[in-house]
């Protein structure tokens, strides 16, 4: 039986690898891009919450488009065993909000943008220091 395609630097061979790698390596891969989304989401926050808000939609339109909340959600679902809930949970509904759209500042008022930017931008903040 021939292995035609699979060999040591076949594609599928290295998919089948990624897909069954433990937990743990994967996060190592997520990790520097994790600090990396930390680090600007804690410059965001320290800006007046308006501005707040627009750099922080800057940040999370780029996270989705290069996947990380998601990669993210499928990494605590392959760990979690009742302990992450509470993160996936809040990381499905703030990956639906951003897939709906951009968040614009005119919408929130200066007491609006500092609650969300608590509330998102320090949950997301304190999920990855919790990895």
């Amino acid at each position: 039986m021939s292995t035609t395609g699979l060999g040591n630097h076949g594609g599928i061979r290295k998919r089948i690898r990624a897909n069954h790698a433990h937990p743990g390596s994967k996060l190592a891969v997520l990790r520097l891009e994790l600090q990396l989304l930390k680090q600007r989401l804690c410059q965001a926050m320290t800006k007046e919450p308006l501005e707040g808000i627009i750099i922080f939609s800057e940040i999370m339109t780029e996270c989705q488009r290069f996947s990380l909340i998601e990669n993210l959600i499928e990494y605590l679902n392959e760990i979690n065993y009742g302990d992450f809930n509470e993160q996936i949970i809040a990381l499905r509904s703030l990956q639906r909000h951003f897939e709906m759209g951009n968040l614009n500042a005119d919408d929130f008022t200066f007491e609006q943008a500092r609650e969300f930017m608590a509330e998102h931008a320090s949950r997301i903040i304190v999920i990855i220091d919790s990895l």
